[in-house]
């Protein structure tokens, strides 16, 4: 497992993350960590990683939206017609 993480990054390596959690974004972040994605019945936690600080202030405005709370979850469906709805 460790041979895979550091094939994805090698600054990924050093954390014990499953690497099958570990999904890409790149911007403003550069990976999602959802923690127990594919070993538990439940994801523990979710973790954003990033290897630079390219984005500091970007980055920064993300952590504050999480920490106050200011974020919603909308599901997305692509239809027969190739139109959105979302619910």
């Amino acid at each position: 497992m460790e041979k895979v993480c550091s094939c994805i990054d090698p600054c990924i390596a050093e954390h014990n993350y499953n690497p099958y959690d570990i999904k890409p974004i790149f911007h403003p972040v550069d990976f999602v960590v959802y923690n127990g994605l594919n070993t538990e019945d439940e994801i523990m936690d979710i973790t954003f990683l990033s290897r630079t600080r390219r984005g500091d202030l970007l980055q920064k405005s993300v952590q504050k939206v999480v920490k106050d709370g200011g974020y919603s979850w909308k599901v997305a469906r692509v239809t027969d017609e190739g139109g959105v709805e979302y619910k």
